[in-house]
């Protein structure tokens, strides 16, 4: 079995673009399956964005919450007239192609053997094909960050043999791409200045503490300014327009708010699910769900004893949740048990030695990558997709220690650990399937409610219990019909108060999802304006 899958990897190993083709195949397969799954109401946020930038309404689309790199490449194929979601996804995937030339090239540096390099690309298609399917910038913000790292991980970034004036331009080009990191997510900010800082810094003092060698540090501190001249003056541009847009000196307020988000004024419940809340806010053109930090006042972690305390706990409950992230738990795993054999090995073998040593500086970029990148996640909150790269890199890692190893079981042990990484994501996706025939009864029912004109009317929505998805589902129909959204209301307040909340927002019309249990008595005096049995929808005129 293994000399046919090897075969196989040969070709593939000839020609890298096979990879591509390969991954081009599956991704237009995932487009037409997933057709009208929806992963994250952010994504509609970007795409008003993008609408506003198309209508020339370039002040309104200026914000401090949402990259703005994505919603410029969305707005080509929008212009064409494509619609906003189809335009989405065709950008994630392109995106996603991206992601992979690049994690071929980084295989390419490693010098596996083709049976190696095809088991280290297996488990990244799945990973991003449901990364191209997830319609946000974080996919945009790993492509950028995998780029930055590819490039400051190359054996010769400050080595002395190679011309001044080289190093410099390569300077300008990392400015540049993060510039790109910033303008993808505002985290990409505080990361590549971070990084790239410590990166410069650590070389300063390796320079000077083992070679005494003047020259290299000459070179790291002109590649240093010159990279930082033109990152701040890229980052500045759109710096500039946020902070006059909200009358603060800001690079992002998202951060701020998701800590308020995660303040011990929240309680760890969300306002929608409690109280019905006005959409026009200073953030967001249309209000979002599950962003409840913008309703609050910004929390600070240092303004009392308590505060701190409670800051700190939610940082040590944010680290013991990255054993529930099962990729990165699963391959930190493997790269323990491979670790232990490896350290058996590199007494025998002195090439063991010489592949640490070429790797030690690579490893470090690796390493400083993940623990900076992992550490500023840790403040707010923990999600899977944040973590992309923590699982590129970690995986990359796995297959460094592979070359330091052989056996006759060894290819088996590989193909075992290429297993264990796809299942989880190919099971992810499987979950994702689950939803398919719901949201193919959303994108009927968008259809079906435009005869009742639902443009700038005010719109509330239950928030059924273990019926997640339908938040999902009326950000979407927001999108589609741009009403007033105030939200959900839990149902047991409504089972309590019934709809004097709603009756004194004056709202227009109520969805109510999956309850028919008490949805006749609730609504006995309202009038039903529309019925989805397949989505367990009703629509109910209030005035």
């Amino acid at each position: 079995m293994l000399k046919s899958i090897s075969h196989i990897f040969h070709f593939f190993h000839r020609h890298s673009s096979a990879w591509l083709s390969l991954y081009g195949l599956i991704s237009l397969w995932g487009y037409f399956y997933y057709f009208h799954v929806i992963t994250q109401p952010d994504t509609f946020n970007y795409l008003l964005i993008s609408e506003d930038f198309l209508n020339g309404r370039f002040w309104e689309g200026v914000n401090s919450m949402w990259g703005s790199l994505i919603t410029v490449l969305v707005l080509p194929f929008m212009a064409l007239g494509m619609d906003g979601v189809i335009a989405f996804k065709l950008v994630q995937i392109l995106i996603s192609l991206l992601v992979l030339r690049l994690f071929l090239l980084f295989l390419k540096r490693l010098k596996l053997s083709p049976l190696q390099e095809g088991l280290a690309v297996i488990p990244i298609l799945p990973m991003l094909l449901l990364a191209s399917l997830i319609l946000t910038p974080d996919l945009l913000l790993l492509g950028m960050t995998m780029y930055y790292i590819f490039i400051v991980s190359k054996p010769d970034f400050f080595s002395d043999k190679i011309p001044i004036g080289r190093h410099i331009q390569q300077g300008l080009w990392l400015g540049l791409i993060g510039g790109m990191m910033y303008w993808s997510k505002s985290y990409g900010l505080p990361f590549f200045v971070a990084h790239f800082s410590l990166l410069c810094f650590g070389a300063c003092i390796f320079s000077f503490w083992k070679f005494k060698n003047y020259k290299r540090i000459t070179i790291v501190l002109k590649k240093y300014v010159s990279a930082m001249l033109v990152f701040i003056l890229l980052a500045g541009l759109w710096m500039s327009a946020i902070s006059l847009k909200t009358g603060q000196f800001t690079f992002g307020t998202a951060g701020k708010y998701n800590i308020a988000l995660k303040g011990n004024v929240m309680n760890g419940v969300h306002l929608t699910k409690d109280q019905l809340h006005n959409p026009q806010t200073l953030y967001t053109k249309y209000w979002i769900y599950h962003e409840a930090g913008l309703f609050v006042d910004a929390w600070s972690p240092f303004a009392s004893k308590e505060n701190t305390q409670y800051f700190i706990k939610n940082i040590f409950r944010n680290l013991s949740s990255l054993s529930y992230v099962v990729f990165i738990r699963d391959v930190l795993i493997l790269m323990f048990l491979l670790g232990l054999v490896s350290l058996n090995q590199a007494t025998e073998r002195s090439r063991n030695k010489k592949v640490a040593e070429r790797s030690r500086s690579q490893l470090f970029v690796f390493i400083t990558a993940i623990l900076l990148y992992t550490g500023g996640y840790l403040l707010v909150f923990i999600q899977p997709r944040y973590l992309w790269i923590d699982y590129i890199l970690l995986w990359l890692m796995f297959w460094m220690l592979v070359k330091c190893l052989d056996g006759k079981l060894l290819n088996i042990c590989l193909l075992l650990s290429c297993l264990i990484m796809s299942i989880n994501t190919i099971d992810r996706l499987r979950m994702m399937t689950v939803d398919r025939d719901f949201f193919e009864s959303v994108n009927i029912i968008s259809k079906d409610l435009e005869k009742l004109d639902l443009e700038d009317k005010n719109i509330a929505a239950n928030h059924p219990a273990g019926n997640l998805i339908s938040v999902d589902a009326d950000i979407y129909l927001l999108y589609r019909h741009k009403f007033r959204y105030w939200g959900q209301v839990s149902d047991k307040r409504l089972n309590d108060e019934g709809l004097n909340t709603a009756n004194m927002e004056h709202i227009d019309y109520f969805f109510c999802w999956d309850n028919p249990e008490y949805e006749q008595e609730l609504f006995k005096e309202r009038q039903l304006v529309f019925r989805s049995k397949s989505a367990h929808l009703g629509v109910y005129r209030l005035k």
